[in-house]
């Protein structure tokens, strides 16, 4: 009897070093299934060092239903594709993949012989509906929101899956993961990431957001009682330090969150909290009571969406914001000592100037400058999404879509102007600077990495020098001398290079199709 479900979260890639989250994708994809009736088993490469030989001895048990991946663009996918491999080479079991990538290029996903199966957008219905069809031999073709290949290689796409229901929902099956195993850097306690609603209404064009249908791109919110209820049960079953709100964002209606957080408060729920996602005219539309709400639940970290300091960038990605409103909503929030906004920024857009750089780091240096709270949680490279209306501009300015997974698997957050063919050398250099001098132009190294352990506060003397060249170079552009750099690209290729070497102990894994 084929019982057992196999959920597998990839290695992200370097950004393992740094952020552990929870894999609230898989946990939520199997919220749903019956677990009288099947077992759910989930590894997660990023703290499983073992989970090769986990996955092979489950495979071999000749009970494994499926085995499915959560997939991200860019190096995620090559990791995907070795244990997808390692499935193939073992036992014959269908391999599904959900997530981002797979739900926008569905049938190149399927192109490749190693995958069978695509869930497409919110998956907790559609999966739950496909293991029962695969328990009994049933007909793919029923399961609306699911692409996948026939018996004989055809390739096939059901209509989407029906109506979404966020209030449907039960709590995840947090059992499957020892919570203790999830780390962020910087935070010397323990952080649980947590969902209260889904979906973005905004037409940003760089955002993956705008390559989905406009189903489930539709912004739904848990109601407020029932996403308290499930806060309490994580509280009183892990006891987090810190709730990080991962929504891609929170407060499209501020009155629904101000009754969270009043709701939060009404119950005397203690603990920090961290909102990934929240817009600056979000901000502007806060009143002092809100924000002082915000301080008294114990709301530490707002990360804001500014993307640039260029007007004509802005206007070009449709962010619907100036830099006024920016410069406004930072003084605002200089009032609330407690709250710390984390500026985002981006860089590597068709078109983009030198110029237009410059005015998004001058206007890191006044942010920085008019409110001593603010951080740059980062300065990333554009990557040109499927479906949205900036993939189409960036293939007018000569990108190449990738034709594979292998192709795709190669993007990168901090190096992505490579893939850019608008983008020289001379820029990319520039880029590159940028990405990483960003993280020493305010106090991320003090307030968070310096506390991490004793190393980091033993070399803080020389991280005070470097902080010196480091402003410097992202002040006025400077790129020449580039050791620091060199040094940066040096750490992060020893740490590809043991990751691929602990890989090696199934030398018949490779990438080839």
């Amino acid at each position: 009897m084929k019982n057992k479900v196999i959920l597998v979260q990839p290695h992200l890639g370097k950004y393992d070093m740094f952020i552990r989250d929870l894999p609230l994708s898989l946990l939520y994809a199997g919220c749903l299934v019956d677990r009288s009736k099947y077992e759910l088993i989930l590894f997660d490469q990023r703290v499983e060092p073992d989970f090769e030989e986990k996955l092979i001895a489950e495979l071999k048990t000749g009970q494994v239903l499926c085995v499915a991946l959560t997939v991200m663009t860019g190096e995620p996918i090559n990791f995907a594709l070795k244990t997808c491999r390692l499935v193939k080479e073992t036992a014959n079991v269908p391999t599904v993949w959900g997530g981002i990538h797979p739900t926008i290029l569905a049938n190149q996903t399927l192109e490749h012989d190693l995958v069978d199966i695509v869930v497409r957008g919110k998956g907790e219905f559609i999966f739950k509906e496909l293991v029962e069809t695969l328990d009994v031999d049933g007909d793919l073709s029923q399961v609306k929101g699911l692409s996948y290949k026939t018996p004989e290689n055809e390739i096939l796409h059901n209509e989407d899956s029906h109506a979404f229901d966020a209030d449907s929902i039960p709590i995840p099956p947090y059992d499957l993961v020892d919570i203790g195993n999830y780390k962020r850097s910087g935070f010397d306690f323990q952080v649980m990431s947590f969902i209260t609603s889904r979906g973005c209404p905004h037409n940003c064009t760089f955002c993956y957001i705008t390559s989905l249908s406009n189903k489930e791109r539709r912004w739904q919110a848990e109601e407020v009682s029932k996403t308290v209820d499930h806060l309490e049960h994580v509280m009183k079953l892990y006891s987090p330090d810190y709730i990080s709100i991962i929504d891609d964002d929170f407060f499209v209606n501020v009155k629904r969150g101000r009754s969270f957080f009043e709701e939060v408060e009404r119950r005397k729920i203690k603990i920090k909290w961290g909102l990934r996602g929240v817009r600056i005219d979000e901000i502007l539309r806060m009143d002092d009571d809100l924000l002082r709400l915000l301080e008294r639940v114990g709301m530490e970290h707002m990360n804001i969406g500014v993307e640039s300091g260029s007007p004509r960038m802005l206007e070009m990605i449709d962010k619907a914001i100036n830099i006024e409103e920016v410069l406004e909503a930072n003084r605002k929030l200089t009032d609330y000592k407690k709250l710390e906004p984390l500026y985002n920024f981006f860089s590597g857009l068709p078109t983009e100037t030198e110029e237009d750089l410059k005015c998004s780091t001058e206007l890191i240096g006044k942010l920085l400058k008019e409110n001593p709270q603010a951080q740059i949680s980062g300065f990333h490279q554009f990557t040109p999404y499927p479906g949205n209306p900036l993939f189409d501009t960036a293939v007018e300015h000569g990108f190449d879509p990738p034709t594979n997974l292998e192709t795709w698997a190669r993007f990168r957050l901090e190096s992505n102007a490579e893939n850019l063919p608008w983008i020289d050398k001379k820029r990319k250099n520039l880029l590159d600077m940028i990405y990483f001098t960003v993280y020493f132009v305010d106090r991320k190294y003090e307030n968070f990495i310096m506390r991490e352990n004793l190393f980091n506060r033993l070399v803080y003397p020389l991280v005070l020098v470097y902080k010196v060249l480091a402003k410097y170079r992202f002040k006025h552009h400077f790129t020449g001398f580039p050791l620091d750099i060199y040094l940066k690209d040096s750490f992060y290729f020893a740490t590809d290079f043991l990751k691929k070497l602990k890989y090696r102990k199934i030398p018949s894994w490779s990438l080839r199709s």
